[in-house]
């Protein structure tokens, strides 16, 4: 916290949860490292696109859960503050 040129400034930083940000490192990189494994076997099963699809959606489900509730956060917090003369 600080003070601009025409007022208070607030600085916010947002993280993920510590329980999701270290389970995320072993499910990628579990399923990272098998399906590197099914891909460098060269046999395309059906099951084989399993792990990478895990790995899209872990990703996916974590960058898309956080990303987008933490610009919403910053936009409801901004017009709280603009609203209350902060």
């Amino acid at each position: 916290m600080g003070f601009g040129p025409t007022g208070t400034r607030i600085d916010v930083t947002m993280r993920l949860h510590p329980f999701v940000a270290a389970l995320m490192p072993f499910w990628l990189g579990g399923v990272g490292l098998i399906g590197r494994f099914v891909i460098a076997d060269g046999e395309a099963a059906e099951w084989s696109l399993a792990p990478i699809g895990m790995f899209g959606f872990g990703l996916a489900l974590t960058l898309g859960a956080f990303y987008p509730e933490a610009i919403k956060a910053r936009r409801i917090l901004e017009q709280h503050l603009r609203q209350t003369g902060a």
